[in-house]
């Protein structure tokens, strides 16, 4: 009975995160607008990572857009890479723009970091929850998983989730690198919130699993029984950073000495979080609907534009005043 339970669920959840209705797309063109100008406004200003993430998000939907080709160009490659996920290192590598420490700050940060990188290599969580089954992996590409439960849990987790919690729903069949693993889960610690919710058949460092919430190289294993569990992993990937990091490099791009957070305000990240879902939601026909109506933004319309009281928003409005005089 558990069993079935627990499976229902997992599809529940699966197919309500992944069958999302469409949005309207005249306020979904107004919302990437007011992001396009934000991100206008923060190449400006010396934030070009932050503008870069925004616009990267817009190519997807405006390609030809004239902005945001002229910001994606200004990065440099140390600049893009800092921020951009990798295919092969999926989970391991932070998304974190680079910056340039003094030596005092390498100094004060140099044991922290090291201690950091040290808590990354290893994975260990008890949950609570029905479950029952286990599995075990020498990397994803090779593991023999047989295991679903509904659990939450509680342990030191990878990328800065020390004393961290954790939710998941899952049902996985899995031998080698084929078979089913249908996840949804949230992670929260220190390092922020993971949220994933997905569906694998093909196991490769590349899927989105990989890149948003589990890391393809650990070696390790899990167990649960009615309504205990736990698991324990160790992260290879995250071994080599820390040894690395010992003579201050910093392959993972995770140092706080040399990197730092993105700086968005709480509306900005809204809206990029609006964006990113709709992107997953609306699928490939859905962005070529909203191509059909709405193939330009609109960087002068005052509706987009954020409170004048602001910054940012006195700017834009004296951009826009501007453009209205010519």
């Amino acid at each position: 009975m558990k069993l079935k339970v627990s499976i229902l669920i997992i599809l529940f959840v699966i197919f309500t995160a992944n069958c999302s209705s469409a949005p309207d797309y005249k306020e979904f063109n107004k919302n990437l607008s007011f992001l396009a100008s934000e991100a206008k406004q923060m190449a400006k200003t010396g934030r070009p990572e932050e503008a870069a993430k925004i616009m990267e998000l817009i190519y997807n939907f405006h390609p030809d857009d004239s902005m945001v080709k002229e910001i994606l160009a200004s990065l440099t490659v140390e600049q893009r890479e800092a921020i951009t996920g990798s295919s092969l290192l999926g989970y391991n590598k932070s998304k974190r723009p680079k910056v340039e420490p003094s030596t005092l700050e390498k100094v004060l940060w140099y044991i922290p970091d090291r201690f950091f990188d040290l808590v990354d290599t290893v994975t260990v969580e008890v949950s609570i929850g029905p479950q029952i089954g286990g599995g075990i992996w020498v990397t994803r590409a090779v593991q023999a998983v047989a295991y679903t439960g509904t659990s939450s849990g509680i342990g030191i987790y990878q990328k800065k989730h020390y004393v961290g919690m954790r939710g998941l729903v899952s049902f996985e069949l899995v031998i080698g690198p084929v078979g089913v693993s249908a996840v949804a889960g949230s992670r929260l610690g220190l390092g922020g919130l993971d949220l994933t919710a997905r569906t694998t058949l093909l196991h490769t460092p590349s899927k989105p699993i990989y890149q948003e919430f589990r890391d393809y190289w650990a070696v390790g294993a899990k167990a649960g029984i009615f309504i205990i569990g736990m698991e324990f992993e160790i992260h290879p990937v995250e071994i080599f950073d820390f040894l690395a990091g010992i003579i201050l490099i910093d392959p993972m791009n995770d140092d706080y000495a040399t990197t730092r957070g993105f700086q968005y305000t709480q509306d900005q990240k809204r809206k990029l979080e609006i964006a990113s879902e709709a992107l997953k939601d609306m699928g490939e026909k859905g962005v070529k609907e909203y191509k059909k109506q709405f193939s330009k933004l609109d960087y002068s319309d005052p509706a987009i534009a954020p409170p004048s009281n602001t910054p940012i928003g006195e700017a834009i409005g004296k951009e826009i005043k501007g453009k209205k005089k010519k």
